[in-house]
C-alpha cells in the first residue's frame, strides 16, 4: 500500500523554550545576506526514584537564524540569559574542515516561517511581547535571492 498524502503534509517543526546560552552572533555573506547564531539551553529537573536526590539535566540547542528579517531584527535585541521562545525546523549539516575532519553540525533554522519570541520569566499565561531590535537589518527582498 503506498503512502497516498501529499508532500506538504510532511512537516518538520521544533519548538522550543529556553535561556540564551550566549549573546547572538552576526555574520554577512559578499551579497549582502545577514545570519544571526546563538545557543538556547532547555533542561528538566527530576527526582531519583531510588536515592531520592534531585538530578537534572541540561540539553544546549544551536539556532540559526536567516532568510526571515523579522526574526533577525528580534534576535539582534536578545542577550545572554534571556527567556526566550523558538521555532523552526531542525537541520543537519555536514562539511571538511581544513584539515580534512569531517564534521557534522545540528541547529534548529529559523527561517522563513519560524519565529523568535522573548519570554519573561513571570511568564503566566499572558501575552508574550516581542523584543526590541538593537540594530536594524536594513531591507532587502529575500525572494531575489532564494532559488525557488
Amino acid at each position: 500500500m503506498s503512502d497516498t498524502r501529499p508532500a506538504w503534509a510532511d512537516r518538520n517543526e521544533v519548538t522550543l523554550q529556553g535561556r540564551l546560552g550566549r549573546d547572538p552572533e552576526s555574520r554577512s555573506t559578499a551579497g549582502g545576506m545577514v545570519f544571526v547564531n546563538f545557543s538556547v539551553a532547555t533542561g528538566r529537573k527530576w527526582k531519583d526514584k531510588h536515592s531520592g536526590e534531585e538530578k537534572s539535566v541540561t540539553h544546549w540547542h544551536n539556532i540559526a537564524v536567516k532568510f526571515n528579517e523579522g526574526a533577525i531584527n528580534t534576535a539582534f535585541g536578545l542577550r545572554k540569559g534571556q527567556r526566550v521562545l523558538v521555532k523552526g525546523e531542525i537541520t543537519y549539516r555536514k562539511w571538511t574542515d581544513q584539515s580534512g575532519t569531517e564534521r557534522h553540525a545540528t541547529e534548529i533554522e529559523v527561517s522563513r516561517f519560524g519565529s523568535i519570541e522573548v519570554v519573561p520569566d513571570d511568564w503566566d499565561g499572558a501575552p508574550r511581547q516581542a523584543a526590541q531590535p538593537a540594530r536594524q537589518v536594513s531591507p532587502r527582498d529575500l525572494d531575489d535571492e532564494i532559488p525557488f
